[in-house]
């Protein structure tokens, strides 16, 4: 071997040590600064203490604004709750029966109050876009369709309630007869304002809400036991159940909460007129 390849070969083998040395010095280097937000790196650090706050607070905004309408939802939930079970329990302790209506009245006058002032809250009008859309008109037909299954099934469960179980049968108009009321009362009592309130509460507010934090499904399942819960009966639970379910349904494939109203109005129109011809 001659032995200037081998002085050579020294070279190269010294230059490539020196190359890999000085890399490994680069590599293990600290950066000046922060890549992410531009601040003089600190050698102690980690991770950037800046960037690490920044990420918190959008994490707690994040959370905040899953959390916030969700409390808003329950409040409102909460408030309405009391309002029934409060006009449950005067009637229920021997209230005279010429005054059960006024009492009914007056439960829905309040609840109404109660929601149309929380549509006003800020983080409530994020969920109503069901009343700024119609929605097809398909699903106006669907849903007076669906009013009269639900009807049936309702009827149908009462029935099996009562004969089966021998649970006294209560009747929606019979407070409103006795106490000599008008059919038109009894139409805007027992028909229109649950078919708008109920629905802005349960399907625009609660609904809406509960979706910001959970899936579709389990937003359904919540909302629907919410609504049943709300009515302070055990023999309409069956059947309201089956009717929330169907209501949620509809808003969310309609997009509006208008069809929503027309299935819970003909429901109860249904009802109604059942009773006041005495089927």
């Amino acid at each position: 071997m001659d032995p200037a390849d081998g002085t050579q070969t020294g070279c190269r083998e010294q230059d490539s040590a020196q190359q890999d040395a000085e890399a490994s010095a680069g590599a293990a280097a600290p950066p000046a600064f922060c890549n992410k937000c531009g601040a003089p790196w600190d050698p102690d650090w980690i991770t950037c203490p800046r960037c690490e706050a920044q990420q918190a607070r959008k994490h707690a905004v994040q959370a905040a604004g899953v959390i916030r309408p969700i409390r808003s939802a329950i409040a409102l939930y909460c408030v309405i709750l009391s309002i029934c079970v409060c006009a449950a329990l005067i009637i229920r302790l021997g209230t005279d029966t010429e005054r059960v209506a006024p009492i009914i009245i007056g439960a829905d006058v309040v609840m109404t109050i109660v929601v149309a002032l929380w549509c006003l809250r800020p983080d409530s009008r994020l969920w109503l876009t069901g009343l700024r859309h119609v929605g097809p008109a398909r699903y106006y037909g669907i849903s007076a369709v669906v009013g009269c299954v639900t009807f049936a099934v309702a009827r149908l469960a009462v029935w099996l309630l009562v004969e089966y179980l021998h649970i006294p049968k209560l009747d929606a108009t019979a407070p409103f007869v006795e106490a000599g009321l008008p059919v038109y009362v009894m139409i805007l009592v027992i028909c229109v304002q649950p078919a708008v309130i109920e629905e802005i509460a349960f399907r625009g507010i609660t609904l809406g809400a509960l979706q910001s934090a959970m899936n579709v499904r389990e937003a359904v399942f919540v909302s629907t036991c919410m609504f049943a819960i709300l009515h302070v009966s055990f023999l309409s639970i069956p059947h309201l159940v089956f009717m929330g379910l169907i209501a949620a349904v509809i808003r969310i494939k309609s997009g509006s909460l208008y069809p929503c109203m027309l299935m819970h109005f003909t429901h109860n129109g249904l009802v109604v007129t059942t009773e006041l011809l005495g089927f």
